[in-house]
């Protein structure tokens, strides 16, 4: 249930204000909204106010704005019920003709916006995540929180007093041969300083080789400096499938204590520059995520979708809800950097077309866009399967139900 609870919480959280981008600037600019809908269908609820009708639909895995303009199936309705069943092709293709001339003269359409307009709200959405995650990591910097990747201390203001604390040294394991004491604190490892448990394990394990390595980690322990030389060697553990698989282990179990903290001044940098960082990092993995599959011809090996969404929203809600506002941060710079691409069915590929427009200076038929953005949208479906396959295979879903039901 926490998991369900949360996932609803964040992918809620995310779409919500995403889609509220859209329905603000489209009012801003005299568009009219036909519906603002949270969920797909059913319906669970919905009222009309003005010309907008609001819905809340059972499936929290989306949401929409519809707006006057944005396809012609009100058009063909109204032709059809005016014109009846006996009208002829001629007929019919003259009253579309002068329904879109009108379309196009109404001040609430889309069609009746200059290009900045409509960039302006097609973009919208990606705007208000980007907002939404500079505001969800500014509240985590004013409360304090240990980061869920390195780096986020390195600003000015920004307090930093994390820790990698021994909690355990297992028995007969190197750790425990060179004298490895829990309450040790790991400071750096082979000469570089680490922060977190997470940075100095990914450290250790990095250097081991077929044959196992050595690192050198400095140690504070009750106020004195000192230094260890410890052997890395190969394990097998389970995984949450209830399979096994073979990492690189020193023997050691670390935690990491303390927080990073700003001021209501300093997290403002903090944070801008933390958001800047995330959307670098995201299109460089969405460039690595095209270019492998163009190339080669096969998924890259960090990307997940759905199901690892789940998988992690799960582990983060574990951990506690400043590490969910952590994740929800991530996946609302993802899906602004996603939605800006010139994919058609994406934000982005609106404003591509918009673009292409401009530059031929030839409007495409509505009929066009639609097939242009059905064609992308089926590409999308086909990614996300392909992905969620992957997912299934990676996190070992089949194996975690088979847990569940023995």
């Amino acid at each position: 249930m926490t998991t369900v609870l949360a996932f609803i919480f964040v992918f809620g959280l995310l779409v919500f204000v995403h889609e509220l981008g859209h329905f603000i600037a489209a009012r801003v600019f005299g568009v009219d909204v036909r519906t603002f809908a949270f969920g797909f269908p059913p319906k669970l609820w919905s009222k009309k106010v003005g010309k907008t009708t609001y819905t809340i639909n059972a499936l929290p895995l989306g949401g929409y704005v519809s707006l006057r303009g944005e396809d012609e199936y009100d058009l063909y309705n109204e032709i059809a019920k005016d014109l009846g069943d006996d009208a002829t092709e001629e007929q019919y293709d003259k009253a579309l003709a002068n329904a879109r001339s009108k379309e196009r003269d109404h001040a609430g359409s889309l069609l009746s916006k200059k290009p900045w307009q409509l960039i302006t709200i097609f973009l919208s959405g990606v705007t208000m995540n980007i907002l939404l995650a500079f505001t969800l990591l500014y509240i985590c910097f004013l409360v304090g929180f240990q980061p869920i990747y390195s780096g986020m201390w390195e600003h000015p203001g920004i307090k930093n007093d994390l820790e990698a604390v021994v909690v355990e040294v297992e028995t007969g394991t190197p750790a425990e041969i060179e004298g490895i004491k829990s309450g040790d604190i790991i400071t750096a490892v082979d000469g570089q300083t680490y922060y977190t448990s997470v940075d100095v394990l990914n450290t250790v394990r990095a250097k081991n080789t077929d044959n196992g390595a050595k690192v050198t980690l400095d140690i504070k322990r009750n106020g004195q400096m000192l230094q260890k030389t410890l052997a890395t060697y190969k394990a097998k553990v389970a995984t949450a499938g209830g399979g096994e698989k073979e990492v690189n282990r020193t023997g050691i179990v670390l935690e990491t204590s303390g927080n990073i903290r700003g001021d209501a001044l300093s997290s403002v940098g903090a944070s801008a520059l933390e958001v800047v960082r995330a959307t670098k990092l995201t299109f460089i993995g969405v460039f690595d995520l095209f270019g492998t599959l163009i190339t080669k011809f096969q998924l890259a090996e960090g990307i997940t979708g759905p199901v690892g969404i789940v998988v992690a929203t799960d582990y983060f809600a574990n951990l506690g809800f400043v590490y969910l506002l952590q994740f929800a941060f991530v996946l609302s710079v993802s899906l602004a950097v996603f939605n800006v691409l010139p994919i058609p069915g994406l934000d982005g590929g609106h404003i591509a077309i918009i673009f292409a427009e401009t530059i031929t200076r030839r409007k495409f038929s509505t009929k066009t866009k639609n097939v242009i953005q059905l064609i992308g949208f089926g590409a999308l479906i086909l990614l996300m399967i392909a992905v969620s396959v992957k997912d299934f295979i990676n996190f070992d879903i089949i194996g975690m139900l088979r847990g569940v039901f023995k």
